[in-house]
């Protein structure tokens, strides 16, 4: 350190091992989403919480509150920009754009949904909703005919091969899940409100194993909350991406918007609290459900999958057990089940309680 000047210079030649590549265009974009993301969140006054998740995927300005309400309700899934997010743009483009001719209402549809993907800071699972959008719209601008059930398979069976593990992940299994079941249970007759609730109802068919066996907790009522929610979220996405082209002339709007959908979440929370389940049945059994959902899809029978909602009701029966998570690196708990009752200690942060100690303890009933 020189300091003969009026402020310390640090002198220091770095080895060629680490030297630092930089590509500007992405390096701009990113800087430009946390910038945009600060902006929004200082310019309402600390009142706006989601609409940068739904928008920039940024999440630490989320309440713990509010955060546990989003938990307790089902729809943690949309604090985490994914697939989901995307297609919701992607259907309120459409409808949007309703007064265009049927195959020309994909073209905002192919213009804009590439936007989301550096927005997100390049997610993963926004890219492959992103890209999926974006070819189904233009086979259908050109009049091309595909099965949106084989190039689901094509697309996943590409992202495998080149990153072999995305197999186990659960934004992965989530993602396309959900799809899935959308795309093999909804019918073309069926009515506007018909076709809402199958939605709802073929969302959740396949997720549900999953979200039991990666959390350990569920909400059966997701099915109407997720359907009620979905406008609320494309409503900010849209003020927040008009908030972008248009500065702080739309911060208004969006605090009370968000404000309303807060004010929801806790009305939300306080009903669906006793449909909410801490459970965790064998993998087994989620594996076996898993398969026989998948089979029943592709047969007339498939509106028997909803039986896959009785797996959080599934009886445990644990004996009495004194049990240490596995919780790296340092904040350790202990979850004690005796005939006096359960006792459950964890001092850490709050994601490693929800995201490991919760499920330990649903493995244990």
């Amino acid at each position: 350190i020189d300091t003969s000047g009026n402020l310390p210079r640090i002198r220091y030649s770095a080895p060629d091992a680490f030297t630092v590549g930089r590509t500007p265009l992405i390096s701009n974009l990113l800087v430009l989403r946390q910038e945009e993301s600060a902006r929004m969140i200082y310019g309402s006054g600390g009142l706006i919480h989601t609409t940068p998740t739904h928008i920039f995927a940024v999440r630490d300005q989320i309440p713990p509150k509010l955060r546990d309400e989003y938990i307790i309700t089902g729809l943690s899934h949309l604090l985490a920009m994914s697939g989901f997010h995307v297609g919701i743009f992607t259907g309120g483009l459409l409808l949007l754009f309703g007064f265009l001719p049927k195959r020309l209402r994909v073209i905002p549809v192919i213009i804009v949904i590439p936007l989301l993907i550096p927005l997100s800071g390049f997610a993963v699972t926004v890219q492959r909703a992103a890209i999926f959008a974006v070819a189904a719209s233009t086979a259908w601008l050109f009049g091309m005919k595909i099965s949106s059930v084989r190039f689901l398979s094509f697309l996943a069976a590409c992202l495998i091969l080149i990153k072999p593990f995305s197999l186990f992940s659960i934004s992965f299994l989530m993602s396309f899940g959900a799809v899935l079941g959308i795309m093999t249970m909804f019918q073309k007759r069926y009515t506007l409100a018909k076709g809402i609730f199958v939605m709802g109802i073929a969302s959740t068919v396949f997720t549900l194993p999953i979200q039991l066996y990666f959390f350990g907790t569920s909400n059966v009522a997701s099915v109407i909350t997720t359907v009620i929610f979905t406008p609320i979220v494309w409503l900010p996405m849209c003020f927040g991406l008009l908030s972008v082209s248009f500065g702080n002339i739309m911060i208004a709007p969006l605090v009370y918007i968000e404000q309303f959908s807060e004010w929801l979440m806790h009305k939300t929370a306080v009903v669906s609290w006793y449909t909410m389940f801490v459970a965790k049945p064998p993998s087994v059994i989620l594996l076996i459900a898993f398969i026989i959902s998948f089979i029943l899809i592709f047969t007339r029978f498939r509106l028997l999958t909803i039986a896959t909602f009785i797996l959080p009701l599934l009886p445990v029966y644990p004996n009495n057990v004194l049990y240490f998570p596995d919780l790296p690196p340092s904040p350790k708990g202990y979850i004690l089940k005796s005939d006096n009752g359960t006792e459950i200690l964890y001092p850490g942060l709050g994601s490693s309680f929800v995201y490991t100690m919760v499920p330990a303890a649903a493995e244990l009933g």
